[in-house]
């Protein structure tokens, strides 16, 4: 299942945030939702990988198969936590207003902000019923890479495509193609953000995650599309927080979400904010996916 850990009150927001229109229909321009300019090029996300990297373990594997008995091979290796992860991070202040159209920027049709994974998921976007397709109010910050995925040197562009990529099975065990089998074991979503910092609501939700319309959610895209039913709604900002708060979603085994994912999927965080006033104020986050070339044996 999935679980939250909320961590101590960060510093107050950055001035220079880029602001995303409201939609003129629902809410006037002011000078709260103007847009801020000029908006700097935003940096890359960063992608890393962490723990130990697959081939390690299954080299450290067949070298045990060895020496020891094969029925205990797998226990080692869980008590050692002989794991992989893929870790996406970015750090691109931007601040989605309920009822936003058009905020990213596309060729002749303007916008004011990227996260800079558009030029590397090209494919995914141009895809007909594309899933990375923003909406009022809902615009995708993240991507994580393909789950299932081995590349030796991780890099968001290249003037030349991957040549090092394996192809893994899902979580479930099956096999990809003959391709080494993978488990996932869980992911971990970072986000640091808040919303506006008032409301008209009682004062007795000030403080609190109740009536809080500006949240994220995780989503799976496969083949370029939403995977239907994987949309969750995970977590909600402090309603009326003054201050960027960090917050850490663990979803485990159970989690639909995991039971879900295929080999290639990607996990998609979106941004979301509902209601003329409301605005999902984001500085940062990042997706990790912690996968093993074993199932669970505890």
């Amino acid at each position: 299942m999935g679980s939250m850990q909320s961590l101590s009150l960060q510093d107050p927001p950055n001035a220079n945030e880029t602001l995303i229109n409201s939609d003129a229909s629902t809410q006037p321009p002011t000078a709260a939702n103007a847009v801020q300019a000029p908006v700097p090029t935003p940096s890359l996300p960063s992608i890393a990988r962490s723990l130990f990297p697959p081939k390690f373990v299954s080299a450290v594997s067949d070298l045990l198969y060895n020496r020891l008995p094969p029925e205990l091979i797998p226990l080692i290796l869980e008590y050692a936590a002989y794991y992989s992860e893929s870790n996406v991070s970015l750090a691109r202040n931007v601040a989605l207003a309920a009822g936003a159209r058009n905020p990213r920027v596309r060729p002749g049709l303007g916008g004011q902000w990227r996260n800079g994974q558009e030029l590397d998921l090209q494919e995914e976007i141009d895809v007909e019923d594309a899933g990375l397709t923003d909406e009022p109010g809902a615009l995708w910050y993240l991507v994580s890479q393909p789950i299932g995925y081995r590349q030796e040197e991780d890099r968001l562009r290249a003037e030349d495509p991957p040549s090092d990529l394996e192809l893994v099975s899902d979580s479930s065990g099956g096999d990809a193609g003959g391709a080494s089998k993978s488990w996932i074991r869980k992911i971990v979503v970072h986000t640091m953000s808040k919303d506006q910092g008032w409301s008209s609501s009682s004062q007795e939700h000030y403080g609190t995650y109740e009536q809080s319309y500006t949240w994220f959610e995780l989503s799976l895209l496969r083949n370029g599309k939403d995977v239907e039913g994987s949309r969750i709604d995970f977590q909600h900002n402090v309603h009326a927080g003054q201050y960027f708060k960090e917050h850490v979603n663990t979803f485990e085994p159970d989690h639909k979400l995991l039971a879900m994912a295929k080999p290639g999927d990607r996990v998609v965080l979106w941004a979301r904010a509902q209601f003329p006033g409301w605005v999902n104020h984001i500085r940062s986050a990042s997706i990790a996916i912690t996968e093993s070339p074993f199932p669970p044996q505890l």
